[in-house]
């Protein structure tokens, strides 16, 4: 039996929307590249501002961008000077470092408390011969009432600083030191207790005899 077609319903489709062509794919790497050079620059930047440190000369001498150093006054004929850098002292004789004195690891563990405290005397001429000496910072005591210095003397003959071993007054150089210049002394007072002490080194020609100690109760 054939069949009938006409009583079999027509089914409508809708339109299928024609499918767009795929974008062109951008290549990005340039921008990439660019992006990276751009922070690499920023980075090197930063660390050169974060690890420039000073310089210091072969010579020994510090330049103009590392921590300054100081000269002393150098008197009418004398032939040396002391720079001082941080806490080390050198001796200079015609513009070149010949001697370094350093502090003590006690005289840097006892600044580290009373920063106040000069580390170097270099205005005083304790062997009277027109010449600056050098005392240099060794302890406190009496909580800090007490400043300890120990001294050296150049001598013209080697050209380099020799340690006074006279100046002590049972601790570690002499305290709170002065120069009588005119009886040629060298006097070093220290506060132990309710009084003060005073040790008198006479200077003899060649060295120093240590005179009578004085002392003086403070008034109660």
């Amino acid at each position: 039996m054939p069949l009938n077609t006409a009583s079999v319903p027509q089914v409508q489709l809708p339109p299928v929307a024609p499918v767009p062509p795929p974008h062109p794919r951008k290549n990005i790497w340039p921008f990439v590249v660019g992006g990276v050079i751009v922070l690499l620059g920023f980075a090197f930047v930063a660390l050169n501002l974060l690890t420039d440190k000073p310089s210091v000369v072969d010579d020994g001498f510090p330049s103009a961008s590392s921590t300054p150093a100081e000269s002393s006054a150098v008197p009418n004929g004398q032939k040396y000077e002391y720079l001082t850098s941080g806490e080390s002292i050198w001796l200079v004789i015609n513009g070149e470092k010949v001697q370094t004195i350093s502090l003590s690891g006690d005289a840097k563990s006892a600044h580290s408390i009373f920063s106040s405290v000069p580390l170097f005397l270099t205005d005083l001429d304790v062997n009277f011969d027109g010449n600056v000496d050098l005392g240099v910072f060794a302890a406190v005591g009496y909580g800090g009432v007490n400043v300890f210095y120990e001294f050296y003397i150049f001598n013209n003959q080697t050209e380099r600083l020799e340690k006074v071993p006279e100046f002590t007054n049972g601790e570690v150089g002499i305290s709170n030191p002065s120069v009588n210049a005119e009886k040629k002394q060298i006097l070093s007072r220290m506060r132990s207790g309710p009084s003060w002490h005073v040790y008198t080194f006479q200077f003899n020609g060649t060295g120093y005899d240590k005179l009578e100690i004085q002392s003086e109760k403070l008034p109660d």
